[in-house]
């Protein structure tokens, strides 16, 4: 039994000094092994014990994991809280002991894959300035918690954010006794949006490719209204193939003293070892909703350095978990996730409302789904159900959609006014690179987008929807060229490998060329999943019309780091929910 009390092991004052420096589908069947832990709260402690609790136990949260990443490609966790007697801080404490007893030794392997060493590739002075960015952003943000929590829903959402973390971070550090975790921890917990503070910060440009997000991403309606699919693609680094299904089921409340639950109280979602949220992004919630989305690039470092500071912005990560949690409708999510918008981890959001769906009948002309873009300063945001109507699709492919003049919502500067959408592209600096690159960098003419408008006709099922969403043909397929040596590109797919392209290739983008990164995963949702949180999952580079990705043979064994990971990565879909289960083709 472990004892914690409820503080944080870095006081204000240190934190201020601190500043200062596919193929056959075979799945697994065997009984999982579980790990089980629960807090209590005894005599002004939180206390930690191993195994469920009993009858008696007055337990604050409780979890269960199991680490099949050997065989299923992930490992699994449920946190579930328990409101009686204890508050919203209590639980959200509690639950941050209870993940972090469960899963240190994968938040250790993760944060060797990823932000450890990160600094001994670039200058001290540049990660200096980043640590300094995100600790003086804390400090501001528990200012403004103790002045607003109380009485403001979004920032007592933060604040339990913030105590998850801080109850995290506070195992870690008993485990493996690092000095200042804290900054490491912030490292790993917003580690997408890293780029983004360099560009605030007017770091050199090598710094802004520390982490670079793409994602695929699709919303079908299939023939006759029969079914409504949500579906998306992570691309990341293959050395951030360490993954956990996370399923957070807290009885949280608008505000501290009220007794109004909030709407997202529970979400099933992808995500990494330490992290509090998903990164990929996609998130199925309680209220109904489907949250998804996918990187679009800021270019403009000018408007970046005006707009992204410590204070007075709130990091992209916690406005999502936030608005999740808070919004009962898509409009709700959007006002939700634009307070304080920090311009990092900018990205086209698409929000989903399942409750606006009923199979088999028409769809309606509004409150169905809506489309969310943000970059440094602004946030622009519309109901496009009419077009997923008329359509019967919405693809998302790292290009900014709102090219053109289109009547919407824009947040700029904390005021919500009507305005006409001609901005993302522009402001992005998009529109330089459409003028001197042509279609790959548009909207509707970029590879991926012609992939999906010409193959979106076939999705008929649950299977065919995976077979699209895991494509990649690009030895065969003529939208899959670039004017590149090789012609036939890996990377233009939508699901990418850009390992597959030849070491000695030349290449006309940087991103185009032979490099340890691509889809690593695959979800998939639909009307009926949903009522359970369910969604189904793929683990690893797709292997459907292309080699088995293997770390042994791929040529980056020495010099991508991957602690944890299985050698091979080649396991089929699995249905991810209040258990886990196979998917078999014919469901």
């Amino acid at each position: 039994m472990r004892s914690r009390k409820a503080v944080f092991s870095l006081t204000l004052l240190q934190l201020v000094a601190l500043a200062t420096v596919a193929g056959t589908w075979t799945a697994v069947t065997s009984k999982p092994s579980y790990d089980y832990a629960y807090v209590t709260f005894e005599g002004g402690d939180y206390k930690t014990h191993e195994g469920q609790p009993g009858s008696g136990d007055k337990w604050v949260a409780k979890g269960r994991f199991n680490n099949r990443i050997n065989e299923t490609g992930w490992s699994y966790l449920w946190v579930e809280t328990n409101p009686k007697g204890n508050n919203d801080s209590m639980q959200a404490f509690a639950a941050g002991l209870v993940e972090g007893n469960l899963t240190a030794p994968l938040i250790r392997m993760s944060g060797k894959n990823s932000w450890e060493g990160q600094c001994q590739n670039l200058s001290s002075t540049y990660c200096a300035k980043m640590t300094k960015f995100l600790i003086m952003n804390l400090i501001w943000m528990k200012e403004m918690i103790a002045e607003k929590a109380k009485t403001n829903p979004f920032w007592h959402m933060i604040n339990l954010y913030i105590c998850q973390l801080e109850a995290l971070q506070s195992v870690y550090s008993s485990e493996y006794g690092c000095e200042g975790c804290l900054p490491e921890l912030y490292w790993l917990q917003f580690y997408s949006e890293l780029a983004d503070i360099s560009k605030a910060l007017m770091l050199p440009p090598e710094v802004y490719y520390m982490r670079k997000g793409s994602c695929s991403a699709m919303i079908k309606v299939l023939p006759g209204n029969k079914d409504l699919y949500v579906a998306h693609d992570t691309w990341n680094t293959y050395s951030s193939m360490l993954r956990v299904l996370k399923s957070y089921d807290f009885s949280y409340h608008t505000l501290p003293t009220s007794q109004v639950k909030v709407p997202g109280r529970k979400i099933t979602f992808s995500s990494y070892p330490g992290l509090l949220l998903s990164m990929d992004d996609y998130y199925v919630i309680s209220s109904g909703m489907v949250a998804m989305e996918t990187t679009i690039e800021n270019n403009n470092v000018e408007i970046a350095a005006k707009n992204t500071v410590p204070r007075g912005c709130v990091l992209e990560g916690l406005r999502v978990m936030a608005a999740n949690r808070l919004a009962a409708n898509i409009h709700q999510w959007a006002n939700e996730f634009s307070s304080y918008n920090s311009g990092t981890y900018n990205n086209m959001w698409m929000v989903l409302d399942y409750h606006k769906f009923e199979p088999n009948k028409e769809l309606p002309n509004s409150d169905l789904l809506l489309v969310l873009e943000q970059m440094p300063g602004y946030i622009m945001f519309q109901d496009l159900t009419k077009k997923l109507k008329n359509d019967t699709y919405w693809g998302s492919y790292n290009v900014p959609h709102w090219a053109v003049a289109k009547l919407g919502h824009c947040l700029s500067k904390g005021f919500l006014v009507e305005k006409f959408f001609s901005k993302i592209v522009k402001i992005s600096g998009q529109q330089d690179l459409i003028n001197k690159y042509g279609d790959i960098y548009t909207y509707n003419n970029t590879p991926r987008a012609k992939i999906m408008r010409r193959d979106h006709v076939k999705v008929k099922d649950m299977k065919t929807m995976i077979k699209l969403m895991r494509y990649n043909n690009y030895k065969k397929d003529p939208l899959s060229r670039c004017e590149c040596d090789p012609a036939e590109n890996a990377a233009l797919a939508i699901s990418a490998r850009s390992d597959l392209n030849p070491r000695n290739g030349t290449y006309r983008f940087k991103f185009l060329g032979h490099r340890a990164h691509g889809a690593i995963d695959m979800k998939l949702t639909n009307s009926t999943l949903i009522k359970d949180l369910s969604f189904i999952a793929i683990a690893g580079p797709t292997c459907d019309d292309v080699p088995i990705f293997q770390w042994s043979k791929a040529g980056f064994n020495d010099s991508v780091p991957h602690f944890g990971h299985p050698d091979i990565f080649k396991f089929p879909p699995y249905v991810f929910g209040d258990d886990v289960k196979p998917f078999y083709r014919d469901q």
